[in-house]
């Protein structure tokens, strides 16, 4: 398994956790993380120092792996946690937090007390003020400790497979970027649930990632691709373009999981296109993945058509009467168009070829295009196809939809018949409309079917209703096309 926080020769990520964290560690070494904590601290004291004893405030400060910037998260009422996902829930991977503290707390560490020299049991602004040098200097040691904490959490974690000291973290504000994780474990609580890798148009990041008592989920469009459907193309968001080479990666395993739904695999095709020009991105071709998904339409339909034990045709038909669903929007040219839907028909008649004289609901699983090219394939090339229908309606629009003299078979699948979809009356006045559909049609059936017909009549192991019976003694006496 892949791991963000280790580059490997297979796969060399221009943005590692690790190796960021190290770098921080260096920069703690200096001033520069100590000076902004100081800052935005001052900050917060000053502003509110003469209106409360901040026991309710609590602060986090971040830097940016990025940019190298800083920033503040503050909340004036809780005490130990934000009171809401920082970020704006917007950005998973920038920010690192390098410390967290309440602000009576802080003002009240021993440590902070010996540094600015005062016997009181708080520190005042003015003190820390006046004692800047030695405030950062005890931030720093405190920074330090926090962050060299934080990297043997990390070890144990990562050994353990065990991160809920992060989701922890997660859950009073100090949100690591995501990468802390590794990649299954981020796959299955972010990006899964992101819109690139999810059917709908928007993402929704887990209340792992929110401070405690915020339950719910956010919802937020367009967070880490802009969707461009007029143009048909997919284009990363600030910051998550920076893991360019992570989300092409993964969004490549996706594609060729079997599992991953045409929608998905839809974006996923759009998303790659704009990197087909490097060489290094192995990207499937889109003809060959329209090929293995409508492989799997082709084997649903031959079941549904063939071998499916229960069930009737209309209750699941309209999964096959829309397969130009398969083609999706990742065919952009209408010559690119016109040759996956070229494929599509090539494919369902390879199918429907092999099978011509077993009776199935042809009219009901097939759209129109594909029901009038398989009828007109039959003409050209001159061989037979045995239909069947579950209601004389069916029956009827298929003889508006194509001319043609019907091959007939009162069965399909496994003895399926007008008598196993309706009774009564209703089933008398289907086998009527049907008869009388079938000799103005002047249709026909086969000697085989007779024969079979013959059979099952003879057999007291297969009970028919009286019209049903009559409705097969019908079709005894109909002409044979062979």
């Amino acid at each position: 398994m892949l791991n963000l926080n280790k580059k490997t020769e297979e796969s060399k990520r221009n943005v590692v956790f690790l190796d960021d964290f190290n770098r921080l560690l260096e920069l703690s070494k200096g001033d520069s993380l100590a000076e902004a904590s100081y800052e935005f601290l001052i900050k917060r004291l000053r502003t509110s120092d003469h209106y409360n004893d901040h026991k309710s405030s609590f602060i986090v400060i971040f830097w940016n792996r990025f940019t190298g910037k800083f920033k503040e998260s503050y909340n004036s009422y809780q005490g130990t946690q934000l009171d809401d996902m920082p970020h704006n829930s917007r950005d998973l991977i920038s920010w690192f937090p390098i410390y967290a503290t309440n602000l009576f707390n802080f003002k009240s560490l021993s440590g902070l007390l010996k540094a600015v020299e005062t016997k009181m049991s708080t520190a005042t602004v003015e003190e820390l003020e006046s004692h800047k040098a030695e405030v950062v200097s005890f931030l720093k040691s405190k920074i330090q400790t926090k962050l060299t904490r934080d990297q043997k959490e990390l070890f144990s974690s990562q050994a353990s497979n065990n991160w809920s000291f992060f989701f922890n973290k997660s859950n009073r504000g100090e949100l690591y970027p995501i990468d802390v994780y590794p990649d299954d474990v981020q796959f299955k609580e972010f990006w899964s649930n992101t819109e690139l890798f999810k059917d709908e148009d928007r993402s929704l990041i887990s209340p792992k990632f929110n401070v405690k008592g915020r339950t719910y989920w956010s919802s937020v469009y367009g967070l880490i691709v802009d969707f461009d459907k007029t143009n048909k193309t997919v284009s990363l968001q600030k910051p998550y373009d920076e893991l360019s080479d992570y989300l092409i990666e993964l969004s490549i395993k996706k594609l060729n999981d079997s599992k991953t739904s045409i929608k998905v695999q839809e974006k996923l095709l759009l998303f790659l296109e704009q990197f087909k020009g490097d060489e290094s991105v192995k990207i499937k071709d889109k003809f060959e993945v329209l090929d293995e998904n409508l492989n799997g339409f082709v084997n649903q339909l031959n079941f549904h058509l063939y071998k499916l034990k229960t069930g009737l045709g209309n209750s699941s038909s309209s999964l096959f009467k829309n397969p130009e669903s398969f083609i999706g929007n990742q065919f952009v040219s209408e010559e690119e168009i016109n040759k996956a839907k070229k494929i599509l028909a090539q494919k369902v008649l390879n199918l429907l070829k092999q099978n011509p004289a077993k009776p199935a609901l042809y009219y009901e699983y097939l759209n129109n295009f594909l029901f009038k090219s398989f009828i007109n394939d039959s003409k050209n090339e001159n061989y037979f196809i045995v239909e069947s229908f579950s209601s004389a309606k069916d029956l009827a629009c298929s003889l508006l939809m194509v001319k043609r003299t019907v091959i007939y078979s009162p069965f399909h699948r496994h003895l399926e018949s007008l008598d196993t979809i309706v009774s009564g009356d209703r089933l008398i006045e289907e086998i009527n409309e049907t008869e009388k559909l079938l000799k103005e049609n002047q249709s026909k059936t086969t000697r085989a079917l007779k024969s079979e017909v013959e059979l099952i009549l003879k057999s007291n192991l297969v009970l028919f209703s009286k019209p049903f019976k009559d409705h097969l003694e019908f079709v005894l006496k109909m002409n044979t096309i062979d």
